[in-house]
């Protein structure tokens, strides 16, 4: 359908994120479990930057300012719209790399020339980018985000 009207193809937003990342609704921001469960499938099913925003502004009117595990859970949705503009299936990581697991080899080819960091493809499904820089000390996993929207974001 979307071929016959000229359309791109809709792109899939499932992307495995495995990163060590302190991302969730606290207990004190969202106390009802079911509230929990259907707010998680719902960032879970996100599929463009929009519905993160309008999430995101819901989130604020029904329970207030967002925790910082909000606001990270909200960053890794992002990623993963980032991930899937690449074809990138999985985001991991190892000790001293991010770990991208792709599908389409022009395309990790075209993100390792335009990323900013050193992308190295080391088989027809992965590619590393260097994380030496990662305090594995940082509870949050704050830098694990900053690396991979460094090297994933389109700007």
């Amino acid at each position: 359908m979307r071929q016959a009207q000229s359309l791109p193809p809709r792109l899939s937003a499932e992307v495995d994120i495995d990163l060590p990342v302190e991302a969730y609704l606290p207990p004190s921001y969202v106390p009802d479990l079911r509230h929990k469960i259907d707010l998680y499938r719902r960032a879970a099913r996100i599929d463009d930057a929009q519905h993160i925003d309008i999430f995101r502004e819901e989130l604020l009117d029904r329970f207030g300012p967002l925790p910082p595990p909000v606001q990270r859970m909200l960053q890794l949705a992002e990623l993963r719209l980032d991930a899937a503009t690449w074809l990138i299936s999985a985001v991991s990581s190892q000790p001293g790399f991010l770990v991208l697991h792709y599908s389409d080899q022009g395309r990790i080819e075209q993100l390792r020339r335009h990323s900013p960091l050193p992308v190295r493809i080391v088989d027809e499904r992965r590619a590393y980018v260097p994380a030496k820089t990662i305090d594995p000390q940082e509870p949050t996993g704050q830098e694990w985000i900053a690396l991979a929207e460094s090297v994933l974001r389109l700007s």
